[in-house]
């Protein structure tokens, strides 16, 4: 069973009546209890629902005020379709890069459940979870590596009982797919590299006796400054590490250079969920004599309004290009997640449920969805209508007290 977004298994939870694990060895502990955490979304069941994998073709619920017991099936027997269920940081992702991240506002409920529509609905089968308007194989172009997840399964005894070959997985050197723990802060955060809010004065080379003499460093340093932006990062920061002159000027004039660059590839910076949950984690117990906004500038986690425009962003480009889960996992799910979007905002622009933002819109049925800025359309509220008894569903499932009863869903 896969996720829909890096179409990575999920693993057992401790409540599964059959669990089939991973082979001893091939997934750390924190791996293990990542994969088994997952989001569903889109109208079954309750809209947007985190679970855990129980194996067997099922879902449950996480997290639930008991006595409730949430049992959801993931492929249909009749029809093979299956809900979209992902990793919750890969929905995280998705959810970034499609500008709906209130958890509790219904009308971006709504515009979630609308997955199968702009998406297309998970196959099923021998290809069980993965959507048809995703190139998984192909997310990070001709200059990245070719992750072919798809070969690795097959068909098991019946609807959602695919095998995953874990040990081809090994061979072909993919384990980097599944390396996204980070057992220094919250299990919810990718291993972001460490950010320096100052440059570090050792680090910067002291003036050279004797001007430069060659071609490059006698150019004035406007001129470099507007040449280095055609560069790509691997050319940039090696051009930059040639000489003492244009690593001193790396380490200082170019600094907001480097900024912009990391800014501009997006993966190397955390969401606003990620942010927040290593603020939390970092915040000091009680009041402090440091203002919020001057004690988060120094925190060690870049952030592109936050984090001073002129600390150490030249050292955190090279880091995260030689940080493993950064460069190459967060990088992949990134590519997919954006390619994700793209597909879904292309097909809401035709959908006739939204409508391009225009001047005097009202600004109550906006939604900044995919990117854009759309309006939500009559169509879109009757299709909003249609949801009522998922809504009612939802609500239930977040109520505190709750009669004793077993609910249990297939696909809609």
């Amino acid at each position: 069973m896969s996720c829909s977004l890096c179409r990575l298994p999920f693993t057992p939870s401790p409540v599964s009546i059959s669990p089939r694990w991973p082979p001893n060895g091939t997934l750390t502990p924190a791996q293990l209890d990542y994969l088994k955490f997952a989001t569903s979304f889109g109208t079954t069941p309750g809209l947007v629902v985190p679970l855990q994998f129980c194996d067997s073709n099922t879902f449950g619920g996480v997290n639930v005020p008991l006595p409730i017991i949430l049992n959801c099936q993931w492929e249909d027997e009749a029809t093979h379709r299956t809900m979209t269920v992902m990793h919750n940081r890969c929905f995280g992702l998705l959810r970034h890069h499609l500008d709906l991240l209130d958890d509790d506002d219904d009308d971006e409920i709504t515009d979630l459940a609308l997955v199968d529509e702009f998406l297309g609905p998970p196959a099923g089968g021998a290809r069980a979870g993965r959507l048809p308007s995703i190139d998984y194989e192909g997310a990070l172009g001709l200059d990245g590596d070719r992750v072919d997840l798809e070969s690795l399964w097959s068909p098991g005894s019946g609807p959602g009982m695919l095998a995953f070959d874990w040990a081809r997985w090994k061979e072909l050197g993919l384990q980097w797919t599944a390396d996204r723990s980070d057992r220094r802060a919250s299990p919810l955060l990718f291993r972001f590299p460490k950010f320096n809010p100052t440059v570090d004065p050792a680090r910067i080379p002291e003036e050279p006796f004797t001007p430069a003499t060659d071609i490059i460093c006698r150019q004035p340093y406007d001129i470099l400054y507007a040449l280095f932006p055609f560069l790509s990062d691997a050319s940039f920061v090696k051009l930059v590490s040639t000489c003492r002159t244009l690593r001193r000027f790396a380490l200082t004039t170019l600094q907001p250079h480097a900024r912009a660059r990391v800014i501009a590839l997006g993966w190397p910076l955390p969401t606003g969920a990620e942010y927040k949950a290593f603020v939390a984690s970092r915040l000091p117990p009680g009041p402090g004599a440091t203002p919020v906004r001057e004690w988060r500038r120094n925190l060690e986690m870049a952030e592109k309004e936050l984090s001073p425009h002129d600390g150490d962003w030249m050292l955190y480009l090279c880091k995260v290009y030689k940080h493993p889960p950064m460069a190459r996992t967060r990088r992949w799910i990134w590519a997919l997640a954006s390619q994700a979007a793209r597909v879904w905002r292309e097909n809401m622009e035709h959908s006739g449920l939204y409508a391009v933002k225009t001047k005097g819109a009202d600004e109550r049925r906006v939604t900044p969805c995919g990117g854009g800025r759309f309006v939500r359309t009559g169509k879109w509220d009757e299709h909003k209508k249609k949801l009522v008894a998922c809504f009612a569903l939802r609500g239930m499932l977040h109520m505190m007290v709750l009669p004793q009863c077993t609910l249990s869903f297939g696909i809609l």
